[in-house]
């Protein structure tokens, strides 16, 4: 209850109908309209009361999971998290008081196998008794595919109370179809003007590029010619040399960038949970709030409203897995669109993620003729066969992960004209000099630096080094920090930049500012993950490690893994950058009261992170099918 009191406090200045002060001149237009959720009954599932369900046994009961009204074969298609029952059921909540202006937002759906014989499904809402909705979804078998979606609407709810959920069928059927209630939120609407973008109030382009390493780029030390036009990005702004992403993997070091927060606070990588908080604050809300334009194009399938990664945007959609050269003419069609609106806009490629597939220019540019043996199959699929039974030799993996080495740096340089595309159409907009432009990443790629390949299993910089360059109003030119920094910093940072005040959440500093940067790299840079491995090339032994933490500070690196599976030997391996960066000799047992103190520092950073997590919506089977088949998973 107290925290749905403080968000409520965070949108006084837009219940009161006020934009900010200074803020520039709005274009012609309909205002921006957003929800600042308050909260989600989904987070609260242990609270929900089954009232009366049918009689077919407890596998009929209700539940939370993700449900796909209509069956196709991409994935993540349509699903939602919802509470899912077997029509007739009726289930109840006790809703805390909110505020005279909220409003329930709830969508409703047919589960994609259910649409069979005759019939419809009746869904009510009812609040102390008093009638607060009632809607009526065919489920017939002759309901045309594009008609099996989610249904959203909206309910005034002044006030708390017991707010019961009913479901009533009527068919040819002897049992009722799967339903989904989902979304279940307690939102109050805003509505704020939309603003024009100058200097000191920008626009704002943050482009993501899935599994970058930082040491692919040319400025980073990487090849020549890899990234000619980020290289430029940075000489005309700022570039940080030693950015770490959250985790080694998509959905947790996204999740940091847009919020600013790391795993233990946002929950996503440090908990069951794939589904980003409503009541957890992000870059594209505060931005929304302020009066921008807000779009994003995603091409990872991770990235999805599935996982609640569109809150505040107005416009959000998800490519799966296409490439930037696909994706980027819509980009800029919706640049031009707005370009009098002052925006907000995420940019989320997936070029050079696996499988590398360079265009023909750029395989010819940076991929030789590959080694006798060499594969372009999965590469961790062939260190498998190499750890397992020794199907394959050194020479064949090592001569396979160069190979796939070479093909990834020719997906840089893909991605990297894309992004000059984008930075091009800004010019010829005139927006170049009000518009801010932050790149990063999510996470790197392995290479067989520490034996394995790939990511979202290891800790050491080829998983987690990534770039971070600014570009744009407030940022000084040529600037290079050496400084290890958590690049989730970067939301703090591009909302100083912006000129916009979070009313609440994203605590933190402008890494652009010196005095604060020397705040954000003072407590170190913590990375973690929940499933690691570790791996030995030259022995062939390979473990999993279960949880492993890390910790760089004052030139030594920590990794540890103090519980790991069972039967598996607690992991503490301490490493001195200054002699050895490449963190190839574990000194732990020559420094134990350092181990000590960097392993407590990790506690204290887990356990005060965990105290400001919020309620999490529950994980389903669903999304962890899709994890592991993208390998984020495995079956041990």
């Amino acid at each position: 209850m107290r925290n749905v009191l403080r968000s409520i406090a965070a949108l006084a200045p837009l219940l009161a109908g006020c934009g900010g002060a200074g803020a520039p001149e709005s274009p012609s237009g309909p205002p921006v309209r957003g929800d600042g959720v308050l909260f989600s009954l989904l987070a609260f599932g242990g609270q929900m009361e089954v009232v009366s369900s049918p009689e077919q046994g407890p596998e009929q009961g209700p539940e939370q999971g993700l449900l796909r009204p209509r069956t196709s074969g991409e994935l993540d298609s349509g699903q939602l998290p919802a509470v899912i029952v077997v029509a007739p059921t009726t289930v109840a909540y006790t809703v805390p008081d909110a505020h005279a202006e909220a409003e329930f937002i709830y969508s409703l759906a047919i589960h994609a196998g259910d649409f069979r014989g005759s019939g419809r499904v009746t869904f009510i809402g009812t609040l102390d008794g008093a009638p607060l909705f009632e809607h009526v979804l065919d489920c017939s078998r002759t309901v045309p595919a594009e008609e099996r979606i989610w249904n959203t609407f909206r309910a005034p709810m002044p006030r708390g109370g017991r707010l019961e959920l009913e479901t009533r069928y009527e068919g040819n059927q002897e049992t009722g179809p799967r339903v989904g209630w989902g979304l279940l939120r307690v939102s109050v609407p805003f509505e704020v003007p939309r603003s024009r973008a100058s200097v000191d109030q920008p626009n704002v382009l943050l482009i993501l590029v899935d599994t970058l390493r930082a040491d692919r780029l040319s400025s980073y030390g990487g090849r020549e010619g890899t990234s000619p036009r980020l290289d430029e990005l940075a000489a005309r702004g700022a570039r940080f040399e030693n950015p770490y992403s959250s985790a080694p993997w998509t959905i947790p070091g996204t999740a940091s960038v847009l919020t600013g927060q790391s795993p233990p606070e946002h929950g996503l990588g440090a908990s069951p949970s794939y589904y980003l908080a409503d009541a957890t604050d992000t870059l594209a809300e505060h931005f929304q709030r302020a009066g921008l334009t807000t779009g994003a194009f995603t091409c990872n399938p991770l990235i999805a409203p599935a996982r609640n990664f569109d809150q505040g945007f107005e416009y959000f959609r998800n490519y799966r897995w296409a490439r930037a050269l696909h994706v980027t003419p819509d980009v800029l069609t919706w640049m031009r669109e707005h370009r009098e609106e002052r925006f907000f806009l995420y940019v989320h490629h997936v070029d050079p993620h696996a499988p590398y597939e360079p265009t023909a220019s750029s395989r010819e540019r940076f991929v030789p003729e590959p080694a006798e043996g060499a594969t372009e199959r999965d590469l961790r699929g062939t260190l498998r066969s190499y750890y397992t039974d020794g199907s394959v030799d050194v020479a064949q993996a090592q001569a396979s992960s160069d190979h796939q080495s070479n093909l990834y740096d020719g997906e840089v340089f893909d991605v990297d004209h894309e992004i000059g595309l984008l930075l091009d159409e800004l010019e010829a907009l005139g927006l170049s000099d009000r518009t801010l432009v932050c790149v990063t990443s999510d996470h790197g790629e392995e290479f067989l630096e520490h034996g394995w390949a790939g990511h979202h299993e290891q800790l050491f910089d080829e998983s987690v080094r990534v770039p971070l360059i600014f570009a744009g109003p407030g940022v000084p030119g040529g600037v290079v920090r050496e400084e290890p920094v958590e690049n989730r910093f970067a939301a703090t940072s591009l909302l100083a930049l912006a000129g916009v005040v979070p009313a609440s959440g994203l605590p933190g500093p402008n890494l652009i500012d010196p005095e604060e940067f020397e705040l954000a790299t003072a407590p170190g840079v913590f990375v973690m993950n929940t499933k690691g491995t570790w791996a030995d090339f030259s022995r062939r032994e390979k473990k999993k490690l279960g949880s492993v933490h890390s910790l760089i500070r004052d030139g030594w690196r920590l990794v540890q893994s103090p519980r790991p599976p069972e039967n598996g030997e607690p992991l503490f391996a301490l490493y001195d950058l200054a002699t050895d960066p490449g963190c190839d000799e574990n000194v732990a047992h020559l420094h134990p009261e350092r181990v000590e103190e960097m392993r407590q520092r990790i506690r204290t950073w887990l356990e005060e992170g965990r105290a400001r997590q919020p309620r999490m919506v529950p994980s389903a089977e669903e999304t962890e099918d899709m994890l592991r088949a993208l390998g984020y998973i495995g079956d041990d």
